[in-house]
């Protein structure tokens, strides 16, 4: 069995409530960085400094994610293949002073944090997010092929010059997708789902011309954790098309927790 552990301040010449404060400020520190536990399993080591536990494992290979997300944060980190501390911990138990006995716990997986978007509780009305991109002979064809949406009107020139638009346009749907860019990376985010789009299309999008996607939180329903955002797309200071998203969002006290 292999423990990983973090290494905090020094515990020599502390009072139990001495100590108390010292792991608490290890444990305001760890939650700066997303990282939360159920319960807090301490020993501390032949220099008296407190270790907090945050894991066993059956081999140091299964602690190495751990080990290295923790170390990129800044803490310093010692695997053993024993518990330090146990006759003093023992000793303490017997005074009364406390007990401290590694208990069942949870922590945020860093690597899942990390790409994580925002959390309900983070978001407010009024928060929007940008993209923009040219739209390109490649995309259209792309789309068109993914979609299987092959009307004439978006890649054959000579069809769509005698229609009403004179010349091919870009899928209405392409346009929009954008909202979906935003929606899934940036507002609100990696670990949201999209629930319902309603749209307007206002005015043609053409090959070559570049359309800028914004989308503005307008409305939260926290108890059916949904977020309403009002879309908009346009080319230069035409408005080419909007419409209303929801969206659900999770909370970040049920995000997922890893063992």
């Amino acid at each position: 069995m292999v423990y990983l552990l973090i290494k905090g301040p020094t515990y020599r010449d502390l009072a139990f409530d001495a100590r108390e404060k010292v792991r608490e400020g290890l444990r305001k520190e760890l939650e700066t960085h997303g990282i939360r536990f159920v319960e807090y399993g301490w020993v501390w080591d032949e220099e008296d400094r407190c270790l907090l536990m945050v894991g066993q494992y059956a081999h140091p290979d299964d602690a190495s994610l751990w080990r290295n997300a923790l170390e990129t944060m800044g803490f310093e980190i010692c695997m053993r293949n024993h518990l330090p501390g146990d006759e003093s911990r023992e000793r303490e138990r017997r005074k009364g002073t406390g007990k401290l006995y590694f208990l069942e716990k949870q922590m945020s997986d860093p690597i899942y944090e990390q790409q994580h978007g925002y959390y309900l509780e983070e978001i407010s009305p009024g928060m929007s997010a940008i993209y923009a991109k040219t739209i390109t002979e490649a995309d259209v064809a792309l789309y068109a092929g993914v979609s299987g949406d092959t009307n004439p009107l978006h890649l054959n020139e000579e069809f769509a010059s005698q229609t009403r638009f004179k010349t091919r346009v870009v899928h209405g749907m392409l346009t929009t997708s954008l909202w979906s860019t935003l929606v899934g990376t940036r507002l609100p985010g990696p670990g949201c789902a999209y629930m319902s789009q309603e749209m307007k299309f206002i005015k043609p999008v053409h090959l070559g011309e570049t359309v800028t996607a914004k989308m503005t939180v307008s409305e939260i329903d926290q108890e059916k954790q949904r977020v309403y955002l009002d879309g908009e797309c346009r080319v230069g200071e035409t408005v080419v098309a909007f419409g209303r998203g929801v969206v659900w969002v999770p909370k970040r006290n049920n995000a997922p927790k890893k063992r």
